[in-house]
This record gives structure tokens, C-alpha cells and sequence, in this order.
């Protein structure tokens, strides 16, 4: 007489297949999570550099003589477009510093520094970008 039946699963095989199906669906999620994440944070950070350079290339293409020394307060989006002739649109959440500084006391070569700051995760970030200009 065969008391042993060997026909199905038992409950602890599909226990068994159920644990390792979780984890390895948990592991495959959190790979996909944090590959969202990092690609929305590239995004950003990538939107704040081509802005820089947007606006160092706007700074670059306007008249020498009306690139003036920054004193306390920065270049607003606003005087860049009056003086370089360029629309410049600033997406929600970043946030323009342009300073202008002279070079080594001389009227001839100017220092631009362009600093975009946005948020990612509830944490200040920016990029800046620092260029110099001569008159030619």
C-alpha cells in the first residue's frame, strides 16, 4: 500500500515560490524606482546647465558696453533681454543669479557667472557656469 501521494504542489512549495516571487518582484521594483528617480533628477540638472549656457551665450552676444559691473544685486532675466534682443524663457522653479565683474581692475575682459538654483527631493541645488568676455 502507497500511503505517499506525489501528485500536485504542497503548501510548501507554493509558499516557498510565493516568498522568492516577492522578493525578486520587490529587488525588480526598487531598480525601477530608483531609476525613475535618477532620470528626473538628470532631467533637472541638465534643464539648469543648457539655461546657464542659454543665457552665458545671450551675455556673450550683447553689446561689451552695456555688460556693467554687478554691485549688490544680480542681472535680472528682464535687463538680459533689453540688452542682448533674446527671449529667454525661465521654466517654473529655477532660479537666475547673473553677476558681472571686471577682470583684474580693467575694462577690457569681464567675468560672467551664471548660477541657476532649482529644488530636487526638498534640496537646494544649482549649477554655475564662469566665463570671461574681452572686448574686442
Amino acid at each position: 500500500m502507497n500511503l505517499k501521494n506525489n501528485k500536485g504542489f504542497t503548501g510548501i512549495d507554493i509558499s516557498v515560490a510565493t516568498i522568492v516571487f516577492i522578493v525578486f518582484a520587490s529587488i525588480i521594483s526598487m531598480l525601477f524606482y530608483n531609476m525613475a528617480v535618477s532620470s528626473k533628477k538628470i532631467e533637472r540638472k541638465t534643464v539648469a546647465t543648457n539655461l546657464c549656457i542659454e543665457i552665458i551665450e545671450a551675455l556673450k552676444e550683447s553689446p561689451f558696453d552695456k555688460l556693467t559691473k554687478t554691485e549688490e544685486a544680480s542681472m535680472d532675466i528682464e535687463t538680459l533681454q533689453t540688452i542682448s534682443g533674446k527671449t529667454i524663457n525661465l521654466p517654473n522653479g529655477y532660479v537666475p543669479e547673473i553677476i558681472i565683474e571686471d577682470y583684474k581692475e580693467e575694462n577690457v575682459i569681464k567675468i560672467l557667472r551664471v548660477t541657476i538654483s532649482y529644488k530636487e527631493n526638498n534640496k537646494n541645488e544649482e549649477i554655475t557656469i564662469e566665463t570671461l568676455v574681452k572686448n574686442i
